[in-house]
């Protein structure tokens, strides 16, 4: 019981101490009039939390049959129309309604009739299509939610995100203890559904052969861990068109041990693979693509959730999110041309990397690859548009028009910097644990900033 109690006051100091957020003031807004104050959002849902009186607890489900026996269907969720959006006759395709009131309980369930049985991934796989087909757009989210989270919970910040990207969205729902003292069963939950996660996956990859749409993922915290341990399956499958990793809760270094092998070091294996029987040989590539060229790390250092991680169950070393580990200052800085991968290179060759006749075409190829690995990812720094004492919050807007633009959206601006202002806790953290070595960040990143910069001077929109 002292970790959980220890968690529980960590958190309440930095909530204390930490509370550096900017001030917020509730504001009056004036209704327009015709516009409801509420609005039903319908999701997709897959979940593998344990099912009990119409409703999904906080554990996980019971594995007597098949463990891919998971819980499908699609929910409704009624949330403020906090936008006030008028029913466009896209919204209406979507599902959307009007609402007068907000109800007792804004979460209803209509599971699909394979629910919890044999056959429930076909089925749910064909209602992904069906319900494109409904809405008239060829564009599905899918969106894993984080840490300490109820059903309902990840459910309402589904169907915010489809109410912000009015497009379908699929819910995928893993066991969270949804307690802040339960950190460990969280994590524990978590890997425990990787294999259900995965199963899904192999879903859309086969919805995407036989369909025109596209996937977009949108993973939250803890929830990365999902999508980055996927990685063996969806090499050089490109499920996703676009994917954003949003204040990631995952070993820093770990993450990057995956991409050495699941993107650099695809080229040797190639290499080695086409001595043997070029027909093998996939055409796709190792690194991540979609239609932008971007997988997005989004982090901000007003995030003081990871550092608290950090200090009570990471000894110390960073996570993904925090944007503070000098091997991912050494691996993504584009203005640095690390060996960081070395090993990787060598695993892949026979001769261990001393064929002279090889050598030089192999060192073009891995150079290749490593520039395209360093556009395919984006670091961005959302500090300015996170809040809350403890910040971690999910920048839906800006998701939304990264997504749809490539711009941060209207009154602000991406630009090209530094990652200096490491979070201070985040800094103390290393410190506590001797862990200076392993400290760095980044390097160069996208920022968000308001069009004006520090010096009050406008920022051309045009760059």
């Amino acid at each position: 019981m002292i970790k959980p109690i220890l968690l529980s006051s960590v958190f309440a100091l930095a909530l204390v101490s930490l509370g550096h957020s900017p001030a917020f003031c509730a504001q009056k807004i004036k209704w327009l009039p015709g516009v409801s104050h509420y609005v039903q959002i319908p999701v997709l849902y897959m979940t593998d939390r344990a099912y009990y009186k119409n409703g999904f607890l906080n554990q996980r489900k019971l594995e007597n049959g098949s463990i891919y026996d998971m819980y499908c269907g699609s929910l409704e969720y009624t949330i403020e129309n906090i936008q006030q959006k008028t029913l466009t006759e896209e919204q209406k395709k979507l599902g959307w309604h009007y609402v007068d009131k907000l109800p007792k309980n804004p979460l209803v369930l209509t599971p699909l009739s394979e629910s919890g049985k044999k056959y429930v991934y076909a089925q749910f796989g064909e209602k992904i299509i069906e319900t494109a087909k409904q809405a008239g757009c060829t564009d599905i989210f899918i969106n894993v939610h984080g840490f300490n989270n109820p059903f309902a919970g990840s459910a309402g910040s589904a169907a915010k995100l489809a109410y912000t990207v009015e497009r379908p969205v699929v819910l995928y729902s893993w066991p969270s203890a949804a307690r802040i003292a339960l950190y460990d069963v969280d994590s524990t939950n978590n890997e425990w559904s990787q294999e259900h996660y995965n199963r899904l996956m192999d879903e859309l990859v086969g919805v995407k052969k036989r369909s025109d749409l596209k996937f977009f993922l949108v993973a939250h915290s803890m929830g990365i861990r999902l999508a980055v341990r996927s990685a063996s399956l969806l090499k050089g499958k490109n499920l996703f068109d676009q994917a954003f990793f949003v204040d990631p809760d995952l070993d820093a270094e770990t993450f990057v041990h995956y991409v050495a092998r699941y993107a650099l070091g695809g080229v040797q294996e190639k290499e080695v693979m086409a001595k043997n029987d070029s027909s093998t040989i996939s055409t796709n590539s190792n690194v991540p693509e979609n239609s932008q060229g971007k997988i997005r790390i989004l982090f901000s250092h007003h995030d003081n959730a990871l550092p608290i991680v950090q200090l009570l169950f990471s000894g110390g070393y960073t996570r993904l999110g925090q944007g503070a580990d000098s091997m991912l200052a050494s691996v993504f800085d584009p203005s640095t041309m690390p060996n960081i991968f070395q090993g990787a290179s060598e695993l892949f060759q026979p001769d261990g990397g001393k064929d002279a006749a090889n050598e030089e075409s192999l060192a073009e190829k891995e150079d290749a690859e490593y520039f395209a690995l360093v556009k395919a990812f984006q670091w961005i720094d959302y500090t300015i548009l996170d809040h809350g004492m403890l910040g971690h919050k999910v920048p839906l807007d800006l998701i939304a028009n990264l997504w749809s633009t490539g711009q941060p959206g209207a009154g602000l601006k991406l630009i090209t910097a530094e990652n200096a202002s490491v979070n201070r806790f985040t800094r103390f953290s290393s410190r506590v644990f001797r862990q200076s070595k392993h400290f760095g960040d980044v390097g160069q990143c996208e920022k968000v900033v308001f069009e004006k910069d520090a010096h009050g001077k406008i920022i051309s929109v045009a760059n």
